[in-house]
């Protein structure tokens, strides 16, 4: 059925109420008629071990070795003294990192309690990964190299259906790491040594860390308070790593998709107030919640650089994660996928959220994730903190100088 949506800024969007289904399939939803649970407020797995598959473990290393090849890229590679992981969950990228010998001494903090997995369990898991990986990838090189005409049906299956943790990482994280992702086995138990139950905020800021990450936790925090609570747990020289699901990509972590492309984004809050009420009146309240709780700065690549100079963590790099296909596995289409589809629309969409986030740029759309490494300077003033950074003997001399000052050219 043909409609329109007319913003409290006067713009007019036209849609169709079938359309929902490109964007996101109905089972992916928690309303709509979808069967799913409303995310990020449903605490009933919190304490609940279970347990851990290789899927799920694929996707838990591949986020732990996103920061492996950040550090290897920049120069920064080795063994940390120690580690905090802040809204660790069940530690097992903390665990991950310890195990590999990325960290002497883990810590992990969360306000939830949630049992860790047996380090034994995590141990045999990295073992399989690694073997099946390395065997698929040779397979997946091998049968490439055959005409498509010539394959057989097993052939055609492990090119063309078979996931490695190499081909997850590419779709995922949109880059190749190469073989790299194989070499890191466990060489110390992969566990936390401190699970502490308790806000960040409230840690001790005289104890000092060397290397402090958060996997998807940002969007949890008010970004200026936790970047600066980041800047004060730091020690000189420190290194923060941070992976954050992109808010205004096109199906973010709220797991609301609309009528029309970045429905969820590109309408004010008192405006998707309103279309969730008229449309979805029997999930409008959690909708509603979701959209004004969850990452309430709605920060862009660019704000997480900025306010993160503000607070004396110069950025050395990121990568813009963006995924290689049109849809999500799961289904709906990804940015790229509504950027081919609404190609003319593009301009009217970035206009439409300017108006309430003057600083928005189409990039901004494209991202999936916020893949970030900040070094800690001491200096929260953004020229003196770069040139103090960029000063260091340590840093001039490698590829952190010239990343840093990539960064800065291209942002500010």
């Amino acid at each position: 059925m043909k409609k329109t949506f007319t913003t409290s800024y006067g713009d007019t969007i036209h849609f169709d109420t079938d359309d929902i289904e490109v964007y996101a399939r109905r089972d992916n939803l928690f309303y709509n008629g979808g069967p799913k649970r409303p995310p990020l407020f449903d605490e009933s797995s919190a304490s609940t071990l279970g347990g851990i598959s290789y899927a799920h473990y694929q996707t838990r290393y591949a986020r732990a070795y996103s920061l492996v090849k950040m550090l290897k890229d920049t120069n920064l590679y080795g063994a940390y003294d120690n580690l905090l992981d802040i809204g660790c969950g069940q530690g097992i990228q903390p665990a991950i990192l310890r195990g590999i010998g990325v960290a002497r001494y883990a810590t992990g903090v969360d306000i939830r309690h949630s049992e860790q997995y047996p380090p034994r369990a995590i141990k045999k898991l990295h073992r399989k990964l690694r073997t099946v990986g390395r065997l698929l990838d040779g397979l997946k090189a091998r049968y490439r190299a055959v005409p498509q005409e010539k394959r057989n049906a097993f052939q055609n299956t492990i090119v063309n259906n078979v996931t490695t943790l190499r081909s997850f990482y590419i779709n995922e994280y949109g880059s190749d790491p190469g073989s790299d992702i194989y070499k890191h086995p466990m060489t110390a138990t992969p566990e936390l040594d401190e699970h502490l139950v308790q806000s960040v905020f409230d840690l001790d800021e005289s104890r000092k860390f060397d290397l402090i990450t958060s996997f998807n936790a940002m969007g949890y925090f008010d970004l200026d308070s936790i970047l600066s609570k980041v800047g004060n747990l730091l020690g000189d020289n420190g290194a923060f790593y941070m992976v954050a699901a992109n808010w205004w990509r096109a199906f973010n972590p709220t797991w609301m998709a609309g009528h029309f492309p970045f429905a969820a984004q590109r309408l004010s809050t008192p405006d998707f107030a309103r279309y969730a009420r008229e449309h979805f009146p029997d999930d409008a309240d959690v909708m509603i919640r979701l959209h004004e709780e969850f990452e309430p700065d709605r920060p862009t690549l660019h704000d997480y650089l900025e306010k993160g100079l503000a607070h004396g963590l110069v950025p050395i790099k990121f990568d813009y994660c963006n995924l290689p296909s049109d849809e999500y596995s799961f289904g709906g289409l990804t940015p790229l996928g509504i950027l081919k589809r609404h190609a003319g629309e593009l301009d009217e969409i970035v206009a439409q959220v300017q108006r309430f986030k003057s600083n928005f740029r189409l990039v901004d759309l494209t991202n999936h994730y916020h893949s970030i490494l900040f070094v800690r300077t001491g200096s929260t003033n953004t020229a003196a903190g770069f040139e103090q950074a960029a000063g260091a003997e340590e840093y001039r001399e490698g590829l952190i100088y010239k990343s840093m000052k990539g960064v800065w050219k291209k942002f500010f």
